[in-house]
């Protein structure tokens, strides 16, 4: 990595955060502050004065909008419509770069139609297709984050059982 070289000076519990998380607390470190650089190219960031107040408003506004995409899906499925798409969408570990709404709807599609798991489920996949494109974007972005969270739950029938 070329750079600059800084020596911050954190609080105690960012650095326990940061030394629990990540390879090494310089590495941490150096992470989340690109991190905050990408989220300070974000066009609503420049409406703030200070881009520290938008910076934070971004990432507070995000746990709002995360928590009420997931509660407008509470419903929306079966148990045997979420495990297809928990089991599709975490086959692979989640890329820190979000894929387009449409590319995860095909996905889900390409399971169903090339391999058949929504009979498997004895679930209609076209009626899923449909549930599915019918969300709003952040909605889908939610649900596939939200399925790679599962890694946390024991019981994953359990925790999917959360949204039906």
């Amino acid at each position: 990595m070329h750079g600059k070289r800084i020596s911050p000076i954190i609080a105690e519990d960012t650095h326990e955060f940061v030394k629990q998380n990540f390879a090494s607390v310089h590495q941490g470190t150096c992470d989340i502050l690109d991190a905050i650089a990408d989220i300070a190219k974000i066009p609503a960031v420049n409406e703030f004065r200070q881009p520290l107040t938008g910076i934070k408003y971004i990432v507070q506004a995000w746990g709002y909008f995360y928590r009420e995409a997931i509660r407008g899906l509470k419903g929306s499925f079966t148990l045997a419509e979420l495990s297809l798409i928990h089991g599709v969408l975490t086959i692979r570990q989640m890329a820190s770069t979000p894929k387009a709404p449409a590319l995860i709807i095909s996905e889900i599609e390409d399971a169903i139609v090339l391999d058949g798991k929504d009979k498997s489920l004895g679930i209609d996949g076209k009626k899923l297709i449909e549930k599915l494109k019918a969300l709003e974007d952040i909605q889908v972005a939610c649900l596939a984050i939200w399925c790679h969270a599962s890694w946390k739950h024991d019981d994953i029938t359990e925790y999917l059982s959360i949204l039906v």
